[in-house]
């Protein structure tokens, strides 16, 4: 007898998206601002940022999402009978979506998002964040989430509240928006 090609078991195929889409998605999520913002407004601690942190949510919530960050934040709920959609489950998923992220990137990419440009040690090399001990992990993932909020709050809350206040100023005082002169 001999035996079939047809009945020799083939190797299963791996389910799910590949390591090299999961980095690649993770890298889109990382770059939406609509998702990182949301997520900063959750990230971020009152106690820390006072009004800062409503400030955050809200400039988040007045952008329009885009066709990444509808999908993964409403969508879901929308198709989803009797799903809602609020203020703490916009933060909670697009928090869990960047934490994600964050975690399928290898270690130096994920250093890299920080601004870090140094060498990292040998037995980081090919390592990704989700495959770090759990204190590495948190270590890692915690500084992240600290560089977001810290991020957002000195390059989009700051210069917005500092432009409230002069335009607060100006209307005092009367002051009107310079004018162009008129070409001859």
């Amino acid at each position: 007898m001999t035996k079939d090609n047809h009945s020799k078991k083939q190797p299963a195929k791996e389910e799910g998206p590949t390591r090299e889409d999961r980095i690649k998605y993770a890298k889109i999520n990382l770059g939406d601002s609509y998702l990182t913002d949301l997520a900063t407004s959750q990230f971020a601690r009152k106690e820390d940022y006072g009004g800062l942190v409503e400030g955050m949510y809200e400039s988040a919530v007045y952008q329009t999402p885009g066709e990444n960050a509808y999908q993964q934040l409403f969508l879901p709920e929308l198709m989803n009978e009797g799903g809602s959609i609020n203020q703490a489950r916009l933060k909670q998923k697009a928090a869990q979506i960047i934490q994600s992220s964050f975690a399928s990137l290898p270690v130096f990419e994920a250093l890299a998002q920080m601004g870090a440009k140094a060498n990292i040690d040998k037995k980081y090399l090919g390592k990704h964040v989700d495959e770090l001990d759990q204190k590495e992990i948190q270590m890692i993932m915690g500084t992240y989430m600290q560089y977001l909020v810290e991020k957002t709050i000195t390059e989009k809350m700051l210069p917005q509240r500092q432009e409230g206040r002069v335009k607060g100023l100006e209307s005092i005082f009367g002051a009107k928006p310079e004018e162009k002169p008129k070409a001859n």
